[in-house]
């Protein structure tokens, strides 16, 4: 997630271009949703249940994972936050636009040693996108099901 990668022209760079398709479709409003090694259990039973975001996150999941596993080591995935290379027990983080129809998203991973601190994980996942929207900020929904403005 380097900012190079910014660099290029639009229509040259597909990471970069998927990223701005990302926040043209969330109108810059995105919901991040961070996943656990302890969280696949649950989050797997939901989908089998007929959860239909838990069974998008849970492909989610498994194709970051198997991105990590099947990466070359002499080019591993990094972490979003941190730029470490990325090995077994990763937390996935998942930004989609903030809409019922979503369709884009970005899916990133913090290393262990970002993790480790439980209380800091979402701090350091707001990092990562901030590495790639330097001027957004954080807003935490309290009640995403209801009311109106």
């Amino acid at each position: 997630m380097s900012c190079a990668r910014n660099a290029a022209a639009p229509g040259t760079d597909t990471w970069r271009d998927a990223i701005t398709q990302l926040h043209a479709d969330a109108a810059g409003v995105l919901l991040l949703h961070i996943v656990h090694p302890h969280d696949a259990p649950g989050l797997l039973a939901r989908a089998i249940l007929g959860d239909a975001e838990a069974a998008s996150l849970v492909r989610v999941v498994v194709d970051t994972i198997k991105r990590i596993e099947t990466a070359a080591t002499t080019a591993p995935m990094e972490c979003g936050c941190c730029g470490r290379p990325l090995h077994g027990g990763a937390v996935v983080c998942i930004a989609v636009a903030e809409r019922p129809d979503s369709r884009s998203g970005l899916a990133f991973a913090l290393c262990r040693k970002c993790t480790r601190d439980a209380a800091a994980v979402t701090a350091k996942a707001v990092k990562a996108l901030q590495n790639l929207w330097p001027n957004g900020r954080l807003i935490e929904l309290t009640h995403r099901k209801g009311g109106t403005a």
